[in-house]
């Protein structure tokens, strides 16, 4: 995890000169602290359903915030599967 937060920092801060900070850890833990409704955006890798992420990471966005998953080729099937859970959470798919 540490070489893909390193990437990123890297991405945000130097390469695209955007304002970021990067914080690594697991979502279930992260939204137990001062961080829950903290974030602009957050970002996860696909180590789970659609469905599950968005319940991991929905606590840790601000009111309007991105959720951004690295989906494979069932991404489309996840969406549709993770509707229900998606609804319930306050999200809305954009892109």
């Amino acid at each position: 995890m540490d070489v893909l937060c390193a990437c990123l920092r890297l991405a945000a801060l130097e390469a695209l000169g955007v304002e970021a900070r990067v914080v690594c850890g697991r979502a279930e833990e992260l939204a137990r602290t001062e961080l829950r409704e903290s974030f602009d955006a957050v970002l996860s890798r696909a180590v789970a359903p659609l469905r599950t992420l968005a319940e991991l990471c929905a606590p840790l966005l601000r009111t309007g915030g991105t959720l951004a998953v690295w989906k494979g080729e069932t991404f489309a099937q996840e969406v549709f599967d993770a509707r229900r859970a998606l609804g319930e959470l306050g999200c809305v798919q954009t892109g």
